[in-house]
């Protein structure tokens, strides 16, 4: 059994509730678009991100894509995260640019973040994603990744071509698109850890954010 209370100004209960919850595991030191040495940007984007979600045209889908965020930036297995961030990246880009027409998903994703000021080509970091780009004829970053979901999702296409370090690498330039687009949406302008960039094997490499 568990009290959780809150307190106003003046220190006096205004607020409680009993129960027995349920708990999540403990993931570790996951990697954000924050640096662990620079938490203190979390509160320069509550604003946006409050602003957002009470929004009666954002609210449903920034609710949906930080959940399958969440789950994708904790999940250990590369498949499950590759899954979830092409969701995540095809509901913004719907509420970024409208209905597909005519596009393909990689496309319309990659108009989508080149509307946010977010570059689609695939990193020079992701050396496993860019030495395979010219055989499989991937356009961009969107483009592999929905290659890639196909391979993972539609047996009738799986062509063994995926290697662990291939999934990884898919895995956090997802994410680094989600994180981009959802710190666009919620007006950040500051600094942020850029996941598929490393240095000397350090977390991430800090930088401002394209549009800063």
């Amino acid at each position: 059994m568990t009290l959780l209370s809150g307190q106003d100004s003046n220190r006096r209960r205004v607020w409680e509730q009993r129960g027995t919850y349920e708990a999540e595991p403990y993931h570790g030191v996951l990697r954000t678009w924050v640096h662990p040495t620079k938490s203190h940007l979390l509160s320069s984007i509550f604003a946006g991100f409050w602003r957002s979600i009470n929004n009666t045209n954002l609210n449903d889908t920034i609710a949906k894509v930080v959940h399958w965020y969440l789950r994708s930036n904790e999940s250990v297995e590369p498949e499950v995260s590759v899954i979830l961030t092409q969701a995540a990246l095809e509901r913004l880009a719907f509420s970024t640019v409208g209905p597909k027409r005519g596009r393909t998903e990689g496309d319309w994703i990659a108009v989508a973040l080149g509307a946010k000021g977010i570059d689609a080509d695939i990193p020079t970091d992701c050396r496993e994603l860019s030495q395979i780009q010219t055989h499989h004829s991937w356009a961009h970053g969107p483009h592999a990744l929905v290659d890639i979901w196909n391979d993972l999702v539609h047996a009738t296409t799986r062509r063994g071509m995926l290697s662990s370090s291939t999934l990884l690498e898919a895995q956090s330039l997802g994410l680094h698109y989600v994180e981009l687009m959802l710190l666009r949406v919620f007006g950040y302008t500051g600094e942020y850890a850029n996941r598929v960039k490393h240095h000397g094997g350090n977390y991430s490499s800090i930088e401002n954010v394209p549009w800063a």
